[in-house]
């Protein structure tokens, strides 16, 4: 029940933090009011859980880290492609979603750099409290 609670938690910011960005990605780039229908909300929902869900792959410890990177970056990656086609946002021409993979993929990596960054400063700081 935890889990459930933790990754619904964790879905509605994940929505929440979307929907914010298109909306002021919109207004910015239409310079008009920021409009995001049902439909694409619903879409964006989607894809928070399918975020929150998938990140479950990266605490199966049975597996590499890195297998577990490359899933979890392939299961994000499609979810989020197929739902940008879907919302009407992204061109369904080829060349369009490759640099629209490209992109992600680079926002991606420094969410992953910033994640082992923290990680890292944080086992730091964990080490010195232990030995001082």
């Amino acid at each position: 029940m935890k889990k459930l609670y933790a990754h619904t938690l964790t879905s509605c910011l994940y929505t929440v933090l979307m929907t914010l960005f298109l909306c002021v990605f919109s207004s910015i780039t239409d310079g008009t009011r920021a409009y995001i229908s049902v439909d694409q909300f619903l879409l964006v929902l989607l894809f928070g859980v399918t975020l929150s869900v998938s990140t479950e792959l990266l605490h199966y410890e049975k597996w590499p880290l890195l297998v577990r990177r490359l899933l979890h970056y392939a299961v994000v990656t499609t979810a989020f492609i197929l739902i940008a086609v879907f919302t009407g946002k992204l061109d369904r021409r080829g060349a369009t979603i490759i640099v629209a993979i490209v992109l992600f993929s680079i926002v991606y990596a420094l969410f992953v750099l910033a994640g082992w960054l923290i990680k890292k400063n944080t086992q730091g700081q964990a080490k010195k409290k232990t030995r001082g």
